[in-house]
């Protein structure tokens, strides 16, 4: 069985691309194709990934099409942030051959009517989810058949794990759903319980300027917060690896594959319930709190306590094989 992969190649944090580094890491893929850079790659015999072609910025997305063009032994899988790439299918027509997983996004954010058009078109692809259980169970009422939950793929690291840590991560793009700008506001509020707590802030992907200038100029107030831009996917699993608390605010989420990290490099993490969360995390009601804040201090003091959760939050891992 020859398979295919959609979706970013580029070694750099962030939900769908880390993912997709892994299960290319992890799994014999035959060939890649990563529509943001136009750049196709084909395993070679030594188990190394060739650039075959290169696709012009204007047919970047069309390409597509053509590279789901499959033979019987093909399987081909699409990886997406938004429902909206559903639009897809009118291009590629219907196909059993497909696998479409959803990283996150809201299934109703696109008009129900037209919604309801695709779906009942493509009634014979598969789709495969990272996200809540909500975006399975929206796919089903439309007949669309639906897979169990993809699971965590570990990342493959070789780094002793640090004696010494450092105090909070938080990580994410500039923008308000990642509610980076505001968990600053209230450190710089409650200043005196996070003097002596050190926070390291992680910012890649496209920002939302005004977020971004915000999020700078607070760090720039607080002298225990440093600010790491665009880094690649090692060097931030070792940062998390180096930290107590991974803290995640985010208003809109999808499964959160830093949190897993995070736990299985020794790192806690404390987490908003906007959707299921990994077992062994912390979760907390938005908004963001002086309550919120309290116990985000109260586990970075009492870490050593706290550790001993992590021991019993390792996952299976994930096989290729069982969704094609």
């Amino acid at each position: 069985m020859k398979v295919k992969v959609v979706g970013p190649y580029s070694g750099q944090i962030g939900g769908v691309a880390s993912y997709m580094s892994r299960l290319v890491g992890n799994e014999k893929i035959d060939e890649i194709y990563d529509p943001y850079t136009g750049v196709v790659y084909e395993l070679q015999a030594t188990g190394k990934y060739k650039v075959k072609k290169t696709i012009n910025r204007v047919f970047r997305y069309l390409y597509i099409a053509r590279f789901c063009r499959y033979e019987f032994s093909e399987v081909v899988f699409l990886n997406f942030s938004t429902i909206k790439t559903l639009i897809l299918e009118f291009i590629l027509g219907k196909a059993s051959n497909r696998r479409y997983i959803f990283h996150n996004g809201n299934p109703t954010e696109v008009n129900m009517l037209l919604l309801y058009k695709f779906l009942f078109y493509i009634k014979s692809i598969r789709i495969l989810s990272l996200t809540e259980n909500h975006v399975s169970e929206f796919h089903r009422k439309f007949g669309v058949i639906t897979c169990k939950d993809i699971v965590y793929i570990a990342p493959n690291v070789t780094f002793s794990l640090p004696v010494k840590k450092s105090d909070i991560l938080i990580a994410g793009y500039a923008k308000k759903l990642y509610n980076i700008d505001t968990f600053l506001e209230s450190v710089l509020a409650q200043y005196d319980l996070f003097r002596d707590i050190s926070i390291s802030v992680v910012l890649y992907g496209e920002p939302e300027i005004t977020v971004h200038e915000k999020i700078i100029s607070i760090a720039n107030k607080l002298s225990n917060v440093t600010v790491y831009s665009e880094m690649k996917e090692d060097k931030f699993l070792f940062l998390l690896a180096e930290h107590k608390v991974y803290f995640r605010p985010t208003t809109m989420d999808s499964y959160g594959f830093t949190i897993q990290d995070a736990m299985s490099l020794n790192c806690l993490s404390y987490c908003s319930s906007v959707i299921s969360r990994p077992f062994g995390s912390k979760v907390f009601n938005l908004p963001i709190d002086k309550e919120v804040m309290g116990y985000l201090a109260s586990m970075v003091n009492n870490y050593g306590i706290n550790t001993k959760e992590l021991e019993s939050t390792k996952p299976d891992g994930f096989s290729i094989g069982n969704y094609i």
